[in-house]
């Protein structure tokens, strides 16, 4: 009696096994996926134009070639969503967007509705809220092909961990950009700049930043002002400072930047930048004065672009939390005209 227990408890044991395997998937569907490595979003006249760097499958198999070829391809609809349909009905498999690393967005695109790609990549589930943003000088279409035909995406991968290197830029995730979209009108974007090298071939690295501004793309900071942004955000600052005037250079370690605000009863009068560098070599001034033309720069496009996208309101908001309520309805037409101190130590 004991043993047709332990027989029919072994039967029904490999029969549940069996039936859990028919609604479980298989491991040769998943490795049959293309995975995706870039989504890039454009405006294309009055449409919508998604691109994708991906790799093939076959290729990637055993003595299928390359392991390091990536493709590009591209489609055009009424909106992003149905453009990347029209892209998921090419492919003979599954598309495997939830891989994606990147997002593209091009110039175009941010110029006139930035918030409109950013809310269809913020409704697609699949999609990593760890993917790093940029928005591209040009076309996002353009850069995704160039980073695939010189085989560069490596720049993009090696940026996301030495971001701070040079001080050009920083890295933003997807998730931080929709953070700022929910607690700010104005904010900066990493950018991408196609550009060529020595040998005349054309390449896109990461250079300054987009400047956000009521769902926007504002303009630009150079990178010559991108350093500036870095201090005043507290970002990394390791970098090379080039001492023209007196045929030198020294590197920058570190800073140390305090902001503080002047008043007069409930009026703001000022803002105040105080900015303490850390080099490896005394060059005296010099290197302030490179340093405080940079944050003069940044400063300077703030400005010009009408937005405190450098954030100083929301610093003032939790230092003077009661003045702040007072002024904050109008805080973008203060900001345009309160004037601004930098000292560089």
């Amino acid at each position: 009696m004991k043993n047709s227990v332990i027989t029919v408890l072994i039967v029904l044991s490999v029969i549940a096994v069996i039936s859990r395997g028919n609604h479980l998937p298989r491991m040769t569907e998943i490795t049959l996926a293309e995975p995706v490595f870039i989504i890039g979003l454009d405006r294309h006249n009055d449409d919508a134009q998604v691109s994708i760097v991906y790799e093939k499958i076959e290729a990637a198999d055993e003595g299928g070639g390359d392991m390091n070829q990536k493709y590009t391809d591209f489609a055009v609809s009424s909106s992003p969503a149905a453009a990347l349909e029209v892209l998921k009905k090419r492919f003979p498999r599954e598309m495997a967007v939830s891989t994606a690393e990147y997002f593209l967005i091009g110039e175009e695109a941010a110029r006139e509705d930035f918030n409109n790609y950013t809310d269809f990549l913020a409704k697609n589930n699949n999609l990593r809220l760890t993917a790093s943003v940029f928005i591209v000088r040009g076309e996002a279409l353009d850069a995704s092909e160039i980073l695939t035909e010189t085989k560069t995406l490596d720049i993009l991968r090696n940026y996301g961990e030495y971001s701070g290197i040079g001080a050009i830029s920083s890295e933003l995730m997807f998730y931080e950009l929709l953070s700022l979209q929910a607690s700010s009108n104005s904010f900066a974007v990493p950018a991408l700049v196609i550009k060529e090298n020595q040998d005349g071939e054309k390449i896109v690295v990461p250079s300054g930043y987009a400047v956000i501004k009521d769902g926007e793309l504002a303009g630009f900071l150079e990178a010559g002002a991108a350093r500036g942004y870095n201090i005043i955000k507290n970002k990394s600052v390791y970098s090379i400072v080039e001492l023209a005037k007196i045929n030198a250079a020294t590197r920058l370690e570190n800073t140390k930047c305090k902001i503080s605000f002047t008043w007069n009863g409930n009026a703001l009068t000022g803002i105040v930048i105080d900015v303490t560098l850390f080099t490896d070599d005394d060059y005296g001034k010099e290197p302030c004065r490179v340093i405080f033309g940079e944050l003069q720069k940044v400063i300077n496009a703030s400005k010009k672009y009408g937005c405190d996208f450098l954030e100083f309101g929301e610093v003032l908001r939790m230092r003077h939390p009661l003045k702040w309520e007072k002024i904050k309805n109008n805080w973008e037409e203060i900001y345009s005209q309160i004037p601004i101190k930098i000292n560089v130590l």
